[in-house]
């Protein structure tokens, strides 16, 4: 006869029944250790910045993703992205945040010194290597690390002249010339400063920018890439919110910095830190995340970066060491008419490079109208022309404060009905920005529809607006 086990009946094997219930602990323990392992794995495979996309931020040392000291900012000049304050800097700095070190790799590690090529040390010459709007290049340490400037120096002047032909390559596909415009000495030597920080200044970026600040490295006149002898970070950077093509983009200011440290040091991830500067990548962009990354690879700035955007891959693979795939987000030495980077920031026009064109403002043709002028010379609008008559071309040139704009140069041509020419008028603008010509309608002239089309408008340093007048029409009769 069987019996139940219950407190009654107590079972007749006791040791069993502990190491029963012994086995289910274990087992829970092991699920327990097996769940939290997964996490672990997963977290290296999910974006980067995950962390950061609401709730506390969590750091990831291995990653060199660290938030101490960075807020998420509210002010329109840098959201989504985050801020942080230095003192006696009456504005807060922004910036997009840490840039994650590649999968399975540990910013606490440091490269090996690479194999220096023959003319490595050498930067572009412009001027005496020193006035000017520069990128100036630094190798910085806390004092309580040792000193390994000798050792990297070369290396640093290498990875520098590497990104320098990033810049060229990218503008060379778009039929340009644009360079980096460092500092250097009067033999074209880079110019790398060995600075030493403070015990504190290399644990974030406020206080290395402070750091730096005390040192006199806060010129207008300077960008700051910073090979950082410290394992905190793999990159990070300071950039805004302004996509305005004109040269009054804040990103063609100084005061920027970039800051690549030990575990990270090569050219690829101080070219993506240093374009950032430069203002790549807007929110705006066509293929923008709203980290200021890109999602059309190929490219040095693009990446997942944990906003949840899926990465496409429109361009090679060689690409990876290029700027702006296609080139119709960040970085075009020759944007097409109309297109998005020939109307928004271009960091091919940022003044830090050479080469580099401007944009003051915004230009177009406010009014175009045809009339015929009466005997007291007033101009009274018309659209229907005789054979015999004159006819009178007006119009004014604004720019993007809706004032005249003088010193443009147009060229209009009066089209008969078949396309040819049948007068052309050129002018450059006085002060008030207009212009006025005169056409006389031949008798057997071709009756039908006439046009006046602007041809050309140029002024050195502004672009045209997409909404500018390009044409007016008007009719032609017999009688």
């Amino acid at each position: 006869m069987s019996k139940s086990l219950s407190p009654s009946h107590p079972s007749p094997y006791p040791h069993k029944r502990y190491t029963a219930a012994w086995r289910a602990v274990l087992r829970l323990v092991l699920i327990s250790i097996s769940a939290c392992s997964w996490l672990v794995f997963f977290s290296w495979l999910v974006p980067a910045t995950l962390s950061a996309q609401g709730g506390e931020l969590r750091n990831q040392p291995r990653r060199g993703l660290i938030y101490d000291g960075l807020k998420r900012s509210e002010r329109p000049g840098c959201r989504p992205g985050f801020e942080f304050r230095v003192p006696n800097n009456g504005r807060p700095f922004c910036t997009h945040g840490p840039d994650p070190s590649p999968l399975g790799t540990n910013v606490r590690e440091s490269p090996a010194p690479v194999a220096v090529r023959e003319q490595a040390a050498l930067a572009v010459c412009d001027g005496n290597g020193q006035s000017g709007n520069r990128v100036q290049v630094l190798y910085a340490r806390s004092s309580d690390r040792p000193d390994r400037y000798a050792t990297y120096v070369t290396s640093i002047q290498q990875w520098s002249a590497e990104i320098d032909g990033m810049v060229s390559n990218s503008a060379l596909q778009t039929g340009g010339d644009r360079r980096v415009r460092y500092v250097h000495d009067g033999a074209c030597q880079l110019d790398i400063s060995n600075v030493v920080l403070p015990p504190e200044g290399d644990d974030s970026i406020g206080n290395t920018i402070q750091a730096l600040f005390n040192l006199g490295f806060n010129r207008s006149d300077r960008k700051y890439l910073i090979y950082m002898d410290a394992m905190v970070y793999c990159g990070i950077a300071t950039m805004g919110l302004d996509d305005s093509p004109w040269s009054t983009n804040v990103h063609n200011q100084g005061g920027f910095y970039a800051r690549v440290d030990a575990g990270c040091w090569s050219s690829g991830t101080a070219a993506h830190e240093l374009m950032h500067t430069l203002g790549g990548v807007q929110s705006s962009a066509p293929h923008s995340t709203p980290r200021w990354h890109c999602y059309d690879e190929s490219d040095r700035m693009c990446y997942a970066d944990g906003t949840g955007i899926a990465m496409q891959y429109l361009c090679a693979a060689p690409n990876e060491s290029l700027f702006d795939c296609n080139h119709d987000d960040y970085f075009n030495s020759n944007p097409p008419a109309n297109s998005y980077l020939a109307t928004h920031w271009n960091t091919a026009n940022n003044v830090f490079l050479i080469g580099a064109v401007p944009i003051r403002g915004m230009m177009r043709v406010e009014s175009l109208v045809t009339g015929k002028v009466n005997k007291q010379g007033v101009l009274k609008p018309a659209d229907t022309f005789k054979w015999g008559n004159t006819v009178t071309v007006r119009g004014m040139i604004r720019d993007q404060d809706d004032l005249g704009l003088g010193g443009a140069s147009i060229v209009i041509r009066v089209i008969r009905p078949d396309t040819s020419v049948h007068c052309e008028r050129a002018w450059t603008l006085d002060s008030t920005g207009g212009f006025e010509s005169e056409c006389e309608i031949p008798r057997k002239a071709p009756v039908g529809q006439w046009a006046v089309v602007v041809v050309s408008l140029s002024k050195a340093e502004y672009i045209v607006d997409p909404g500018s007048i390009s044409s007016h029409s008007f009719t032609v009769t017999a009688k």
